[in-house]
């Protein structure tokens, strides 16, 4: 009963917690998160925290909005000793979040911070400005936010953030051929 109870708990808490970036790197989006913070959505209570602790986290960068529910977090962060800073982000990042994130991410290191919204899209967005700006490579960028699951409006921030049209252009459509007027059919036969 007891290895029961160990594993149901094993199991929850790997659906509740974040996944640090090299293992989300590791699913599929390579040059999108490797070297970077951890991403996600809210912490659950403090088991959550406790175990972002455990990983090394220093550092809870929550993007929500206070009316998203971000007071129950921050007491927690702050009852056990995390550095809690809300930067709320409504539609695409503001350039100040974006240079704010970065100054945290160089102070403490991108192991040490977890950079959440409600779903992780906010997030992602924020840590792709981030590598936009300094200089990395927008394809990469582009293409490892898209495998990591950012939705193309977001995608289309990360593009305008980099200076292009929020989608890339359509490709041109094939010429079509000529169609052959059809030969009227046969009279039946009586």
């Amino acid at each position: 009963m007891k290895y029961h109870a160990i594993t149901l708990l094993l199991a929850a808490l790997s659906v509740v917690c974040p996944v640090n970036a090299w293992a989300q790197a590791e699913a599929g989006a390579e040059g999108f998160l490797v070297g970077g913070p951890s991403l996600g959505g809210p912490v659950e209570g403090e088991l959550d925290l406790i175990t972002l602790r455990d990983q090394g986290v220093r550092v809870i960068v929550d993007l929500r909005h206070p009316e998203e529910g971000t007071q129950g977090e921050s007491e927690a962060a702050a009852r056990l000793g995390f550095v809690y800073v809300n930067l709320p982000v409504r539609g695409a990042a503001s350039p100040a979040v974006v240079r704010n994130v970065g100054v945290l991410l160089d102070a403490y290191g991108p192991e040490q911070v977890y950079l959440h919204c409600k779903s992780g899209q906010r997030a992602a967005e924020v840590w792709g400005r981030h590598q936009l700006d300094r200089g990395a490579n927008p394809d990469v960028v582009f293409a490892g936010a898209s495998t990591w699951g950012l939705s193309e409006k977001r995608v289309g921030y990360l593009r305008t953030h980099a200076g292009l049209p929020p989608a890339p252009p359509a490709a041109p459509a094939a010429p079509v051929a000529p169609v052959a007027p059809s030969a009227p059919a046969a009279p039946k036969a009586p």
